[in-house]
């Protein structure tokens, strides 16, 4: 009696994204949410804008299961800022990798 021996077939990988765009940026965005920073979380910080401020979110499907997601705040007008808060007031640029099958996110930078 003769025995076959067969591989098992590796999973082939998608073409396109696991995630769909929102639900990419959402990961992230949840990610910062629940990381505390100070008394608030670093979302909020990140996310912070005055009337002159602006935030935007970009995501950009890198293939392989990894998103690139970049945040740029521009800065606010020191005016509308906390005194002692006006450090939170700066540009920010942060890039960020998120890997789909694990929802790992790397960031550019070493806080938030």
């Amino acid at each position: 009696m003769a025995l076959a021996c067969t591989a098992t077939p590796a999973e082939p990988t998608p073409s396109g994204p696991i995630l769909p765009e929102a639900e990419a940026l959402s990961v992230v965005k949840d990610r910062w949410a629940k990381t505390p920073l100070g008394d608030t979380s670093c979302l909020f910080f990140l996310t912070l804008k005055g009337d002159l401020g602006h935030v935007k979110w970009d995501t950009t499907y890198l293939g392989n299961g990894v998103w690139k997601i970049t945040l740029d705040r521009q800065e606010i007008s020191r005016g509308l800022a906390i005194p002692e808060r006006t450090t939170q007031t700066d540009p920010i640029h942060r890039v960020y990798k998120l890997f789909e099958k694990t929802r790992i996110v790397e960031s550019s930078a070493d806080m938030c």
